[in-house]
């Protein structure tokens, strides 16, 4: 999933790179103003999607750390108890 989204914005990226560098004057420069538009936008809603997907994980994994902690406290309360009975 992240590999198909780094081809994807590296190609966004490649495209907006060679629209920008292109100096012709021509009629159509609204038109590729527009494309160049889309092209950030695109960007930059690939980057937000990967923002709230790094936010998930950090989530979760901070989720998974907790339990992980609140079991070996359990675990080492029932040890220290079994020992003592």
């Amino acid at each position: 999933m992240i590999k198909g989204r780094k081809t994807t914005t590296n190609q966004l990226f490649e495209e907006f790179i060679v629209l920008t560098e292109r100096e012709e004057i021509d009629s159509k420069l609204s038109e590729k103003d527009a494309v160049l538009e889309a092209s950030l936008k695109q960007i930059t809603l690939l980057f937000q999607k990967f923002a709230i997907y790094l936010e998930a994980l950090q989530y979760e994994n901070q989720r998974i750390q907790s339990r992980h902690l609140e079991t070996v406290n359990k675990l080492e309360s029932e040890v220290l108890q079994a020992i003592e009975n």
